[in-house]
């Protein structure tokens, strides 16, 4: 309940005298009064259509990811997902709630926005503001914000499902920058880019598995996140490099950066176990192996590919990064 409707529940009695206000209906009675709102057959898809939309992706059409967004095909899958059993948490149910609630491509129908959201099964504080939230967008006739499945999570198994969506609309706007830049490269040279690429992909894996704390239910969310930060610095070095705009070192900075990370690994093995929660020094010890190898292969292919920067300098670049990491475990 948002803050004025709350101070008008108190007042109420006071400003209409002896009346009392009627509450507001509960997400639970709410949903009793939905469930039976019809499925209107127009919208769906025709039987013969079915076989066609095996295997599809509503999230996919409905936001537009690594194609343009389709209302009607992403109604059609999310209701053949329905009829399959075979949905995830950014389709069937959750899809038919978003575009009856937003009126894509259908009539708004917030009734029926209500019955896919009420068989979604949230956590009850989600439910809760997910059901207010439709409920105000029936009573406002004024243009509101696009309804979203993540506008009213709650929970940390929710969190790690919005992250994990919200990596996925990232991940085009990433593939799209790195095509950009790879645009003009020769055959060679995207040859070559492949093992630092399978090595940055390590290198994420174990960072975010075994250097992030994943206590609570937000873990996976923990991990989605810290992937897609590895993912973005990754990105975001080739372009500085590809633009000449990377930071240079000498080789005496380089071995400056050596020294720090020995010293910043020695403090670590004599730090008692456990003190970091869920992460262990056998998990940050796997996770320096995967970095070394991946600062390896950024070197050997900045060698051929962006000769303007000594193996000294990127090495440099890449142990300062990972200094940076290794700090949060100093004793």
């Amino acid at each position: 309940m948002n803050t004025f409707l709350a101070i008008l529940t108190v007042f109420a009695p006071v400003i209409l005298g002896n009346a009392q206000a009627e509450p507001a209906p509960s997400w639970e009675k709410i949903c009793s009064q939905v469930k039976n709102t019809p499925l209107p057959l127009a919208d769906q898809p025709k039987s013969e259509a079915l076989a066609t939309l095996k295997g599809c992706d509503a999230e996919a059409l409905y936001y537009g990811i690594h194609q343009s967004p389709d209302d009607e095909k992403a109604r059609w899958c999310a209701y053949s997902q329905l009829k399959s059993g075979n949905q995830n948490m950014f389709g069937g149910d959750s899809i038919l709630m978003m575009i009856y609630a937003n009126g894509e491509g259908v009539p708004k129908n917030i009734a029926l926005a209500e019955r896919f959201a009420c068989e979604l099964n949230g956590a009850p504080a989600e439910m809760e503001g997910r059901l207010e939230n439709l409920e105000q967008r029936k009573l406002s006739t004024a243009p509101s914000t696009r309804f979203d499945l993540c506008d009213d999570i709650t929970s940390g198994y929710m969190q790690g499902f919005c992250v994990s969506h919200q990596d996925r609309m990232s991940e085009v706007k990433r593939s799209e920058q790195l095509n950009s830049l790879m645009a003009k490269w020769t055959e060679i040279e995207k040859s070559s880019f492949k093992p630092l690429q399978a090595a940055a992909k390590e290198f994420a894996k174990q960072r975010s598995q075994n250097e992030i704390e994943l206590s609570g239910t937000g873990r996976a969310a923990f991990i989605i996140e810290e992937e897609a930060l590895q993912k973005r610095d990754f990105l975001e070095s080739l372009t500085k490099l590809s633009t000449n705009q990377a930071p240079k070192y000498s080789a005496a900075q380089r071995d400056a950066e050596e020294k720090k990370m020995k010293q910043l690994l020695a403090g670590i093995l004599k730090t008692k176990s456990g003190v970091w929660g869920t992460i262990s020094k056998d998990g940050i010890n796997q996770t320096q192996k995967a970095w070394a190898t991946y600062r390896s292969a950024w070197v050997d292919f900045a060698k051929m590919k962006y000769p303007q920067y000594s193996s000294d300098s990127v090495a440099a670049w890449f142990t300062k990064k990972r200094n940076h990491m290794l700090k949060s475990f100093s004793p």
